[in-house]
């Protein structure tokens, strides 16, 4: 087998794989800037402690977040704050899913060499409507849980010191 050497060298090769991944990924859905400026190399959604889980959960979920007994104990300006917070949550990813279709989209059409096709790749990908839902999932698009919160940091949803709340 290999010994403990090989075996670092085999760990650090495949951190650089997944960061070089990941950097590739959020350069593709327009995330870089987000990403560089919170300087995260190896952040993982499931090495968030609990608060920062709770702070995004109610961004994400919404009351959904919380037991019917937690809300119904909530005063009015938390449940009026919850209710804010998720439906801008789910502004910003009704968006972000529609870029990223239409990236995907682009790509797909940008192969046919007709002059109809050419009209649609005019468009830019950063055009969305607010009246268009996507319900596309986020597996279906590719888009990760890291993505979603270094959206909502993006966009301000989420506290700019969510990385140091302990």
């Amino acid at each position: 087998m290999f010994n403990k050497d090989q075996k670092n060298q085999i760990q650090k090769q495949i951190t650089i794989e997944e960061l070089s991944k990941r950097e590739e990924r959020y350069s593709y859905y327009g995330l870089m800037s987000t990403y560089q400026l919170y300087g995260i190399k190896d952040f993982e959604y499931m090495l968030l402690n609990q608060k920062q889980h709770k702070l995004f959960k109610t961004v994400l979920h919404g009351y959904g977040a919380y037991t019917k007994q937690q809300v119904s104990n909530m005063p009015y300006k938390k449940r009026k704050k919850i209710a804010y917070l998720w439906s801008k949550g789910q502004d910003v990813i009704n968006r972000f899913k529609q870029e990223v279709s239409a990236k995907y989209a682009n790509e797909i059409f940008s192969m046919f060499k007709m002059k109809y096709v050419k009209c649609i790749l005019d468009i830019p990908a950063e055009e969305t409507s607010k009246d268009l839902l996507n319900d596309c999932s986020f597996k279906d698009l590719g888009i990760e849980y890291e993505d979603i919160v270094l959206l909502f940091l993006k966009h301000k949803l989420l506290p700019e010191n969510f990385f140091n709340i302990k």
